[in-house]
């Protein structure tokens, strides 16, 4: 009989673990806010984290194929590549839209420095362009005056 308490003991004693572990994930659950602005930085780092606990998962999975080929443990082993990649590729893609948002400001950026640029030359080639025209204009009309100097002896 004393086998049969600690069983029931021991039965009792996971049954309320699981039941205060299921409180504390629906409470956790209940107050969970996030604000728009983290919205971007928990995808990558719950997506990260997923991925790495699926590549965990997918090594324990192959060990046991690898011992013992079920057809349970494979169909488990092929769902934990496919959600892995999946994943991967998502996080693929948020990666590349990224590099090209900064592609597309880097060049942008250096095109609105090169308008700038040769705005300010052609402003500054007016410039010179138009004092050349007004020595050139200056000479053309320029009269010739003849200083002669007489000495009163």
């Amino acid at each position: 009989m004393d086998e049969d308490d600690d069983d029931l003991s021991g039965l009792l004693g996971q049954l309320r673990q699981n039941n205060t572990f299921t409180n504390k994930a629906m409470k956790s659950n209940e107050n969970f806010n996030l604000p728009k602005e983290q919205l971007e930085e928990f995808i990558l780092n719950t997506s990260g984290r997923l991925v790495q606990d699926s590549l965990d998962m997918i090594d324990i999975v192959k060990e046991r194929v690898a011992g013992a080929a079920e057809p349970d443990d494979v169909a488990s082993l092929s769902e934990l590549f496919k959600a892995s990649t999946s994943t991967i590729e998502a996080l693929n893609k948020i990666l590349i839209q990224d590099k090209k948002a900064m592609t597309t400001m880097t060049v942008k950026q250096m095109d609105i420095e090169a308008k700038k640029e040769i705005a300010q030359q052609e402003s500054e080639g007016r410039f010179l362009a138009s004092r050349e025209e007004m020595m050139k204009q200056l000479v053309k009309d320029a009269k010739i005056i003849d200083v002669t100097e007489e000495k009163d002896l």
